[in-house]
């Protein structure tokens, strides 16, 4: 977007910016809006997939101040190619429709450009071809007139792209004219068009012209010519599909007036169904149509009447009529969600169940207020128009259906969890998702960024359903009547016009005649949330004054909290609000209570934007006052753990070449949304022979900054068998762990730094020359990791760099002889993608290099390896391996990555220096299945062709896969003549000698996912 210059208006910069080729933004002034007038006159040609249109603008320019350049939107032209803005957004989500399917992509393409007359030379506005710019031939002053003439062909791309399009017989042609950008009190706001992100125009009247197949049928914004109209008559007496046989063109006509937009939509193949209903306020007559398929009838039949109950409720909570004639409801094949809204239209997108649909049409139906009528910047405030829509599909459930829920397509991890069991405001799957995000330090404020800035899970979770939850919230605290006649007053000040957050907080201040800083500038803006806590000996009954004393203990955020108190261990009612006016610790008193209160609630479940209730529940015993608990043994997970603690109980049964059997149980209060505090212990019996093994841990997160940047401290232990000999050979690992974010952990560029602190100590055995008998003694050394890492966590070509620092010590008992050795590594790793194919198909690159900045011990085994190593090889036992020891049979073959990474074994090894690059290329096809390449080169020489020693290395074949290798086998088929001497020595030349696999258990592992979470696009 163009940068914003806010402030007073100094007359010497004016100059200066009239003379730049940027939008430019003045001083704050009186609201205004452009007027914007069209006449279009479209064919639609299906046989070419082609829309033929002739527009004329005119453009009346009601600014206090004159334009000397002009901004215009052509968005058919971001389906044009793949480097649009929408083709970037797409393929950074997930949709790589443009970048490998020409036949999806749409385009524009003008024979006439005219300004007043005279053909236009224009420029592309940032590289945007959607948005084009140019210098007026002389200022349009204030009150002045512009006319614009275009002639063009719109070649209409795949309805699978985004919200315009063509899917079969179905055309849905939107954001289909050039439209001037909107120029207001700010300046211009050209904007490229959006997948995800909204929309800001001019207001204007639109007379349109549609020229079509006569056995199509239309529905569009605003009111149909009464020829038409009876056709559409006719066509809603038909249960059958006889008027596709229709021949010959005919001419639609319509009229929108005090419209942002137009949008039309045909196909010869829907149903037509419609309910003539008076308005409850005007008493006017009212149409709703709905379009929808034959097959899709037994779901949409009698959708007509929740349209009519949508547009009469609203109609009867602002006080004020439908403004319009008409409303459209039209079954479409929409890419962009699962609905989308227009003036007098929407158009829903494929949906599974009857409740569903009725909440998608009651949800578009509300854009007919908030953003239809109060038309604010969906691309710089996105939460002012689907955050106050969404509270009132909250309000709307709740007074029709008497409790509010969402009739979500919950995943199958969660069929068995109630998440609509609660009627207290807010939906519970809703707030454990904002809770989880909160906690993990990638939650985004819904007024904090404009759209382009969310991560597409933030989008819906912050702008839609959180803005929700705090005004739920702030209804709690206002007091529901309030709240609505404040809604209301910025309805009546502000309709049809465009709106901006300050109007939506001045008519909350001028109800509630408080200062609402702190819902909007805290609570709407804020990235974190707060934990508003008591202690039971801080809270006190005087009963000489009949008051409550209670020392509120928060971080940072001050805000109203309604207090719950019952006379009776029953469900409490709202007393009183507490208005902290710090940020700290404050003593309250509360006002006098008619009765001595037995129980007491500090917010409602739900509904406060507390993060965690467990101490917010009160009951006054003979003791005093005791914080409620209520502890809970759940079998796998605790979801809404922010009610009651919880401890999972979980039979383990696990199994390597080594201990063989093991049998045990898994304990952990692991949930969602994550403790601060988490931890796990796994004992585990290992029954070959009798011995203990397991594994235990432990995190701990907290927040610096302001915003809920986790810093996660960790510590964990492991012990298991790695040999057996005469008797089972184990290991103890011990780890320290501090992973602190160096940014923003919202950003898709993410620096994070990990440091580790490792203690091994593993027991094994030696047995002396020409005798039975044998040695067992320990190893013990000390390991420090510290790693640097950069990653762009996109979906589009991800990228990480990680800079590894490395100290060893071991410490060694051999036979009555200790040993010491100490070792420091300096390594790094790059993994990148390129994406050239559909379904995420490309090149994965790793590039790895490492040496020792001076020779280390030749004692100890921590030189480079070529191959990705066995486990043998991994003395950070951080790999999960079924046989650690082995080196001959199936188990042998399993590998982890790391050093060299090749996926062939050679026990090449360099004590200096290595470098490593490893190539993955997918096959063309969607299979499992990859090509590889490995390229290697070690300062240490091994014999080569001819005998000739050689530093350089290569092999080739290919993988087949799981889960992005999480599970892979590797079949290697060509390599270098070193590589073949090695495999002639050691006797394993033959194909099948060669193949590898890699289980990678530590992927699966669900803690290591959690503090993985990136920006979720």
């Amino acid at each position: 977007m163009p940068s914003r210059a806010r402030g007073q208006y100094w007359p010497c910069l004016f100059s200066f910016w009239a003379l730049g080729l940027l939008p430019s933004r003045g001083q704050a002034q009186q609201p205004f809006h452009q007027q914007v007038d069209h006449y279009l006159r479209a064919r639609l040609l299906p046989e070419e997939k082609v829309i033929e249109v002739y527009d004329s603008v005119v453009y009346t320019n009601r600014a206090p101040r004159s334009l000397d350049t002009f901004y215009l939107h052509l968005w058919p032209q971001a389906y044009s190619s793949s480097r649009t803005a929408l083709a970037r957004q797409l393929a950074e989500h997930g949709k790589t429709i443009l970048k490998f399917q020409k036949s999806a992509r749409g385009r524009m393409e003008f024979s006439r450009f005219d300004q007043d007359g005279r053909p236009v030379v224009y420029q592309q506005w940032k590289k945007n071809p959607d948005v084009v710019w140019w210098r007026l031939a002389s200022p349009l002053e204030p009150g002045g007139k512009l006319s614009l003439v275009f002639q063009y062909r719109i070649f209409m791309p795949s309805a699978d792209v985004s919200r315009m399009g063509v899917k079969g017989n179905d055309y849905f042609v939107t954001q289909w004219f050039p439209k001037p950008a909107v120029y207001d009190a700010e300046g211009w706001h050209p904007m490229p068009y959006l997948d995800l992100g909204e929309f800001y125009c001019e207001w204007g009247t639109y007379r349109v012209e549609l020229d079509i197949p006569a056995r199509f049928v239309v529905a569009a914004s605003g009111i149909p010519h009464p020829e038409y109209l009876y056709q559409l008559e006719l066509r809603t007496q038909r249960t059958d599909s006889s008027l596709r046989d229709t021949t010959g063109r005919r001419l639609v006509r319509y009229v929108a007036e005090k419209v942002h937009d137009f949008a039309w939509c045909a196909s010869p193949d829907w149903w037509v169904e419609k309910t003539v209903y008076p308005d409850p306020v005007s008493g006017q007559e009212k149409t709703v149509f709905a379009f929808f398929k034959t097959q899709n009838a037994t779901l949409w039949k009698g959708i007509t009447e929740q349209g009519r109950r949508s547009l009469t409720w609203f109609a009867e909570y602002f006080g004020q009529p439908y403004p319009y004639s008409f409303y459209n409801i039209v079954d479409g094949s929409l890419a962009a969600g699962s609905g989308m809204e227009y003036p007098q239209m929407t158009i829903i997108g494929p949906v599974s169940n009857r409740k569903i649909l009725e909440e998608v049409v009651h949800h578009e139906i509300g854009h007919t207020w908030f953003q239809g009528i109060l038309a604010n910047n969906e691309r710089d405030h996105p939460w002012l128009d689907e955050g106050l829509n969404s509270y009132f599909d909250a309000r709307y459930a709740r007074d029709v259906y008497g409790k509010e829920e969402r009739y979500l397509n919950i995943p199958s991890l969660f069929k068995n969890v109630d998440f609509r069991k609660t009627t207290e405001g807010v939906k519970t799957l809703e707030y454990l998702l904002w809770n989880t995000l909160v906690r993990v330090g990638v939650f985004q404020g819904p007024a904090r960024y404009s759209s382009t800035q969310y991560s597409q899970l933030n989008y819906g979770l912050s702008v839609y359903q959180h803005t929700a939850f705090l005004f739920r919230y702030l209804e709690e605290v206002v007091g529901q009547s309030v709240l609505d006649s404040a809604l209301r007053l910025y309805y009546q000040r502000h309709a049809f016009t465009h709106v901006r957050p300050a109007d939506l907080r001045r008519a909350l201040e001028d109800i509630t005649g408080q200062d609402m800083s702190w819902f909007f500038e805290q609570l709407l803006k804020s990235n974190g949330a707060e934990n508003y806590r008591l202690r039971p000996g801080e809270l006190k009954w005087l009963p000489q004054s009949r008051q409550l004393e209670i020392l509120l203990r928060y971080r940072r955020m001050p805000i109203p909290i309604p207090v719950y108190v019952g006379p009776e261990y029953a469900k409490p009612e709202k007393q009183f609000v507490l208005w902290p006016i710090s940020r700290k610790s404050v003593r309250l008193l509360t006002d006098s209570l008619p009765f001595e209160p037995r129980n007491l609630t500090l917010g409602r479940p739900f509904i406060l934007p507390d993060y965690n209730f467990r101490d917010n529940y009160f009951l006054l015993t003979p003791r005093g006052w005791k914080r409620k608990k209520d502890f809970v043994v759940f079998p796998l997970i605790n979801f809404l753990n922010v009610k009651r603690p919880g401890l999972a109980l979980w039979p383990v049964y696990g199994w390597n070449n080594n201990n063989k059997s093991m049998l045990g149980l898994l304990v952990h209060n692991y949930a969602l949304p994550p403790d601060r505090l988490q931890y796990y212990l796994m004992p585990l019996f290992s029954f070959n022979p009798h011995s203990w093994a397991g594994s235990a841990g432990l995190e701990y997160r907290f927040y610096i900054k302001k915003d809920f940047w986790p810093v996660v401290l960790s510590l964990d232990g492991h012990r298991y068998a790695y040999a057996y000999t005469t008797r089972p050979l184990n290991y103890l690992k011990n780890s320290l762990g501090l992973q602190i974010p160096l940014t923003d952990p919202r950003r898709p560029w993410r620096a994070t730094m990990h440091l580790r602190a490792e203690y091994y100590c593993v027991q094994w055995e030696q047995h002396l020359w020409h005798n039975v008998q044998s040695l067992h003694d320990r190893n013990r050394y000390f390991r420090t990791l510290a790693e640097w890492r950069v990653e762009h966590s996109t979906r589009w070509n991800p990228f990480r760099h990680s800079l590894f620092l490395e100290g060893i010590s071991e410490h060694a008992a051999a036979h009555s002889m200790r040993q010491t050795g100490q070792a420091f590594k300096i390594f790094q790793e790059v993994k990148a993608v390129f994406y050239f194919m559909p379904k995420y198909r490309g090149l994965h690159v790793r590039f790895f290099q490492g040496g020792f900045p001076w020779v280390p011990d030749t004692r100890i085994n921590v030189n480079y390896k070529l191959s990705a190593w066995p486990g043998i090889y991994d003395y950070t036992y951080s790999g999960i391996f079924w046989d650690r020891s082995a080196t001959r049979g199936l188990l042998a073959r399993q590998m982890m990555e790391a050093d060299g990474g090749f996926r062939q074994f050679v026990n090449f090894q360099s004590f200096r220096y290595l470098a490593a690059l490893n190539l993955r290329l997918d096959f063309p096809r969607p299979v499992p299945a990859r090509f590889f390449v490995d390229l290697g080169y070690t300062s240490t020489a091994y014999p080569g062709y001819q005998g000739k020693a050689t530093h350089h290395f290569w092999s080739a074949g290919f993988t087949c896969h799981l889960l992005d290798e999480t599970v892979a086998v590797h079949f290697p088929l060509f390599y270098c003549r070193a590589i073949k001497q090695f495999l002639s020595l050691n006797n394993s030349h033959t194909w099948h000698q060669q193949i590898r696999f890699v289980v990678d258990f530590n992927r699966l592992n669900p803690r290591r996912i959690l503090n993985g979470l990136k920006f979720l696009n």
